[in-house]
């Protein structure tokens, strides 16, 4: 499972709509996010009991920031709610920072807010429409299951023909690992010729590779150093089978689309 974290780092362009002990305020943040990957391993018995279980953490993903629309509601009330819909009426779940702030997704979005206190003798309820800004919601999550796919998809340059290059070299070192067209091997032990190495062969493919401009070139440097470590980090965590190096070098691929 991921966990996604969100710190807030500034608020801007506040406006308010109030009502007497309910104060809604619709404003725009800097957003950070990262994600850890959480491992949960269970012992159970023939019927199915557990009997133990351990959780591993992995470490965060390279943070992305971007500015965010966020709800804000201010009252004494001791249980707030939001209710979402979007432009087609359908229910959205907003994510919730703290005790008081909504993350609202791109798009119009429709806003029910209550605040009950019974002990307060507070019941307050305002909507609101909202335009929000910030990623794309509906954009396809990377496949990581390896490290490696978020790291690239992180790290890339926006640079479409040598990423369809690069992209290709990866499913292209997959299917040496299977002898198609030629048997190839990850391991580093006294081999480093490109004829029999994947990772040998992935390097001189980056060696020979042609960027736009020099920047651009730096870049993919700083990418291949990202997967690199990505990979790394990957295999303290887990024993990389073939049929596991096969998958991470797709998850690199597809995350270049």
């Amino acid at each position: 499972m991921n966990i996604f974290r969100n710190s807030i780092l500034a608020l801007l362009l506040l406006t308010s709509s109030a009502l007497a002990q309910l104060q809604v305020d619709v404003g725009e943040a800097t957003v950070m996010s990262t994600n850890k990957v959480v491992v949960t391993t269970e012992l159970v018995d023939a019927s199915g009991k557990v009997i133990d279980s351990a959780v591993e953490t992995g470490k965060p993903s390279v943070p992305t920031i971007g500015k965010q629309t966020i709800v804000t509601v201010k009252t004494e009330a001791a249980n707030v709610s939001i209710f979402a819909d979007d432009i087609n009426r359908d229910p959205v779940e907003l994510t919730r920072i703290g005790k008081s702030t909504w993350l609202i997704p791109p798009g119009k979005i429709w806003l029910d807010v209550r605040a009950i206190d019974f002990d307060k003798n507070i019941y307050e309820t305002t909507k609101l429409n909202v335009v929000g800004v910030g990623p794309k919601t509906d954009a396809p999550l990377v496949a990581n299951e390896y490290l490696v796919g978020q790291a690239s998809a992180d790290n890339a340059p926006q640079d479409k023909v040598t990423r369809e290059l690069v992209a290709s070299h990866h499913r292209q070192a997959a299917e040496f690992l299977y002898g198609r067209p030629t048997l190839k091997s990850v391991s580093s032990e006294n081999d480093d010729s490109p004829a029999t190495n994947v990772f040998a062969w992935l390097n001189l493919q980056a060696q020979s590779m042609e960027c736009p401009d020099l920047e651009t070139c730096k870049q993919w440097a700083a990418w291949r150093q990202a997967v690199g470590q990505a990979f790394q980090e990957s295999q303290e965590q887990r024993q990389f089978s073939k049929a596991d190096w096969y998958k991470a070098f797709n998850e690199i691929a597809e995350s270049l689309k």
